[in-house]
């Protein structure tokens, strides 16, 4: 049986509502509109939940990207449940 996870929960561990507690990195799988899977090691830059968007920064190459947070198909090994 697969792990699951909720989005609202990983919501709470990548973007802590307390600023003193600083971002983990973390396993992603994403899936972009186009259908291109993006995945990697990140860090959660920002994210705008009102948009359902999040920046999510890859740390082996640093490059910075802006993704749909309901695309999210993987979140340390565990499928995302909306």
């Amino acid at each position: 049986m697969l792990a699951m996870i909720f989005l609202r929960a990983i919501r709470q561990i990548i973007d802590p509502p307390d600023p003193n507690i600083p971002r983990p990195e973390f396993d992603v799988e994403i899936y972009k509109a186009n259908g291109q899977k993006v995945n990697g090691r990140v860090v959660c830059t920002s994210s705008n939940w009102a948009n359902n968007t999040i920046n999510l920064k890859f740390i082996e190459s640093g490059q910075i990207r802006k993704f749909k947070a309901c695309l999210m198909t993987r979140f340390n090994g565990k499928e995302v449940m909306l």
